[in-house]
């Protein structure tokens, strides 16, 4: 990645001059050095039942249909294998990838990414990321990504240790003034880790608004908010001042159909949630989680292992969307 790239990402979110060459010297090996192995390009090995698997080395991740019919993945091979779990069944779209994820100790993870459609309009591809750490047969935990890249160019190193660039697209102000609101491919980077995603809170949010066509550019996410076009933001655009509110604490967490549920408590009150459902729910109120501490909203449909009994801030993001601000 050339230097003036490089300049441009961390001109707006350092003041140090020194600060800045660190930076500067670290973000070629640190942001453009993929810390995945990539597996195979996918192959059809089925069409009925549909079978759609990829490779690498000696091992095979599928996206296919158990005997009653519903979507799985299925892990076979060394360090993964009988690792199984449910998942959107292929149909119009089958697309699945694999990547595997290095710690800087050298214990390894599969991330797998299932296409689950594509937009009409813009053609924003919605692909849901599944974190298997070695040795265990479901995953640790998932997200929602936009655009994420098939190819890689999501992922990226910071301090030795693998880091998603989770990205999603939403209207935003212009953080200059000089424009009124626009659409924006919004990063925000944090550490895979094997129980669970954290901030990388020493790279900023990037985000990048919708003037021209820019995701033929090479380099997917990590590529494209790089660019100059892009720009760093102080504050997620997702947040509406300071991440406040009412403390509180989560008392329950459950699945369903529309996006899992949660019910907030701050001792006197009780409200229920759906965490980033597919649509607006009926029957209780849709809500964001996000990081208190580094004021950033987490990937969409992220569920924390330890979420039930969390302390939350119940506060208010930008657009009127409730946020539970986890500590």
């Amino acid at each position: 990645m050339r230097e003036r790239e490089c300049e441009a990402f961390f001109e707006a979110s350092t003041r140090s001059p020194m600060r800045t060459l660190v930076l500067l010297a670290a973000f070629p090996l640190a942001v453009s050095a993929q810390s995945v192995g990539s597996f195979s390009e996918p192959v059809t090995e089925s069409d009925a039942p549909p079978r759609v698997c990829v490779d690498l080395e000696s091992t095979q991740v599928c996206r296919t249909v158990d005997d009653d019919g519903e979507g799985v993945i299925e892990v076979e091979g060394a360090g993964f294998g009988g690792a199984l779990w449910r998942a959107s069944a292929p149909g119009i779209v089958d697309d699945v990838r694999a990547f595997r994820v290095v710690w800087g100790d050298g214990r390894s993870a599969l991330a797998v990414a299932v296409l689950e459609g594509v937009s009409n309009g813009l053609g924003v591809a919605t692909w849901s990321v599944h974190v298997v750490p070695e040795g265990a047969d479901q995953p640790a935990y998932g997200f929602i990504a936009r655009d994420f890249d098939p190819e890689g160019g999501s992922f990226a190193t910071w301090g030795g240790e693998p880091v998603v660039w989770a990205t999603e697209w939403m209207e935003a102000e212009d953080p200059a003034g000089r424009r009124g609101t626009g659409m924006y491919l919004v990063g925000r980077p944090f550490f895979i880790g094997a129980d669970g995603l954290a901030p990388a809170a020493d790279l900023p949010i990037r985000a990048r608004r919708l003037l021209a066509e820019f995701r033929t550019e090479p380099g997917g996410p990590v590529g494209w908010l790089s660019s100059r076009a892009a720009e760093t933001r102080r504050q997620d655009p997702a947040r509406s001042g300071a991440p406040g509110g009412d403390a509180g604490r989560i008392t329950s967490v459950r699945p369903g159909p529309d996006g899992f549920r949660v019910t907030w408590t701050d001792g006197a009150t009780e409200r229920a949630f759906v965490v980033d459902p597919w649509s607006p729910p009926a029957d209780a109120e849709a809500a964001r989680l996000g990081d208190r501490a580094t004021g950033r909203l987490y990937p969409l449909a992220y569920r924390p292992a330890d979420l039930d009994g969390r302390a939350a801030t119940l506060g208010m993001g930008a657009g009127g969307t409730v946020t539970l601000w986890l500590d």
